[in-house]
């Protein structure tokens, strides 16, 4: 199975590396400069990306997608602006097969489906002062408590 990060910088000690795509996998890490040249596995974890890579890794394989509002308009064509179309949107991106689906709202906070059930995060109050690589570090916290075997509701906790 592979992993695929979007987005984001990879630094080493010499250089830094601003990939389109970086995919993991159990032998190798894949650094992806063009994105024409790249389709998403299907045999992938994780996707969290945009544009055109999210509708293709959408399949009965994937893991979890997490697109946030904006984002998720690729998939199924219609803004999220409320709850209700958050999960609206989660119900369509679930139709495609992939097993969770998380949208991510901002100060709104964010939505998980899955077959079990939905569950709302409540984005703690907080003074914004940027919010580049936000949903990176949503991701992040989401991998852990996975790889801590946490329930859904402990990770969006």
């Amino acid at each position: 199975m592979s992993t695929i990060l979007v987005g984001g910088k990879i630094c080493t000690p010499d250089k830094v590396f601003n990939p389109e795509a970086l995919v993991i996998d159990n032998k190798s890490i894949t650094l992806i400069q063009n994105k024409s040249e790249f389709k998403v596995p299907k045999d992938a974890n994780v996707l969290d990306t945009s544009g055109c890579w999210i509708l293709p890794g959408c399949n009965p394989n994937l893991f979890l997608v997490k697109p946030n509002a904006l984002e998720e308009s690729t998939l199924t064509g219609s803004k999220v602006e409320s709850t209700e179309d958050a999960l609206n949107a989660a119900s369509s991106i679930l139709q495609t097969g992939v097993k969770h689906v998380i949208i991510t709202q901002g100060r709104k906070g964010a939505l998980l489906s899955n077959q079990a059930g939905t569950w709302i995060a409540v984005a703690p109050s907080i003074t914004k002062r940027n919010d580049i690589d936000a949903g990176d570090e949503f991701m992040t916290g989401i991998i852990y408590g996975l790889s801590c075997n946490l329930s859904w509701p402990e990770i969006l906790r």
